[in-house]
């Protein structure tokens, strides 16, 4: 009794429960395993014990504790057409399309349907294609969608709260990233947009976690919680390689391709418990940078560290923009400028495709592609539109 009490006294927080129960269990089987062992050590130097008779009893012991590492959950297939079929009436008064958390993006939603629960999805990029504005994007339209509003939980090992909520403020307001950054030029116009972004920006049900070198064990317990006390919808992760596996990865000296394995799989693990869709952003090996002309378009075998990462998610997405290859024009002539590919490479619930978006870097937002030149805003100008230009006026 001594001991229980003196551990419970040393656990501050019970937001990590659920982990702290696994862990236990999993100790009280290992311990159960060695003695498991040490009688079938025992049983082998005796001589007078029955050899059938020792390893049967061994084999009934084993199945015990195999019984007990597993839960239950096997159930009969009436079960799961009862739940097919409420999702199949659901989808028949669903006149949107969409049945998962939208993107904000009509191609895409078109295609995924929204990002379904359960789900883990890669977003693979090289390094300053856009992926974390994209990603940024992705939370906003999901926080701030019409219909229904749908809480994200964004894990930033790379940024900031402060440059998340930089980009944030950029993409809202339509005010240039560099303004932000360095003031120059900064106008009174702009000063009121960005501060009109802020409000609205400040409703959105949008949790930001900022912690460094976060293991996947930290990313999980901290899901969780957001889970139980705010019903988060999504979970997006700034970016996979950042991230550190569990103890038990560093306990067994996997080099780091294991280690990733071990972390995507976690992921997955983590989408199916919490039965929403989990965004994790990639790195991109240099393979890509090898290949020339369209053939710079990413492969799966691209990504990076790991083929697990392949296996374990249900859709992977690449980003291209030929811009960032020096590409201007296409085979017509005509200007590609902002031009955004975003390849569907693995979805194992539906189709592969492509969509063609529109980024505007210059304030970290990302549009459909239309090819209306006058619908889109210059990259660099003292442009606005007329309803706004009014907005000056008294």
């Amino acid at each position: 009794p001594f001991g229980v009490s003196k551990l419970t006294n040393s656990v501050v927080s019970s937001a990590h429960l659920s982990d702290w129960c696994e862990i236990i269990r999993e100790k009280y089987l290992k311990r159960k395993q060695i003695e498991i062992g040490l009688q079938l050590v025992n049983d082998g130097y005796d001589e007078t014990a029955d050899v059938q008779y020792t390893i049967s009893a061994a084999d009934q012991m084993i199945t015990e504790i195999s019984i007990g590492a597993t839960d239950d959950k096997c159930e009969h297939v009436s079960e799961a057409v009862i739940e097919s079929i409420q999702r199949i009436e659901a989808i028949k008064n669903n006149h949107t399309g969409i049945t998962g958390v939208p993107s904000g993006f009509t191609q895409l939603d078109a295609i995924t349907h929204g990002w379904q629960p359960t789900d883990l999805i890669i977003l693979a990029a090289r390094p300053s294609v856009g992926k974390t504005a994209f990603a940024i994007n992705i939370a906003v339209n999901a926080a701030n969608h019409n219909s229904n509003k749908f809480p994200v939980a964004l894990f930033s090992l790379e940024m900031s709260r402060r440059q998340i909520s930089d980009r944030m403020l950029c993409a809202e307001s339509g005010v240039f990233m560099d303004k932000i950054q360095g003031g120059s030029g900064f106008s009174d116009y702009d000063e009121k947009k960005i501060f009109q972004a802020s409000e609205r920006i400040s409703k959105y049900p949008i949790y930001i976690d900022d912690s460094a070198a976060l293991s996947v064990f930290d990313i999980s317990s901290r899901a969780r919680k957001l889970k139980r006390k705010n019903n988060i919808g999504m979970v997006i992760i700034d970016y996979l390689q950042l991230m550190s596996g569990d103890s038990e990865s560093l306990k067994k000296n996997q080099n780091r391709e294991q280690e990733i394995a071990s972390i995507s799989r976690k992921l997955k693990k983590l989408a199916k418990d919490l039965n929403i869709p989990v965004i994790a952003l990639s790195q991109l090996s240099r393979e890509v940078e090898k290949r020339a002309g369209e053939k710079k378009i990413p492969q799966l075998s691209d990504l990076r560290e790991s083929g697990a990462i392949e296996q374990d998610a249900d859709i992977v997405m690449f980003l291209y923009r030929p811009e960032y290859y020096e590409i201007t024009a296409n085979e017509m002539g005509d200007s590609n400028k902002g031009e955004t590919i975003v390849k569907i490479a693995k979805h194992r619930n539906g189709s592969l495709d492509s969509v063609t978006l529109k980024a505007n870097l210059a304030i970290q937002k990302f549009t459909d592609w239309t090819p209306d030149e006058f619908t889109q805003i210059p990259q660099k100008s003292n442009w606005k539109p007329i309803s706004l230009m009014n907005e000056d006026k008294p």
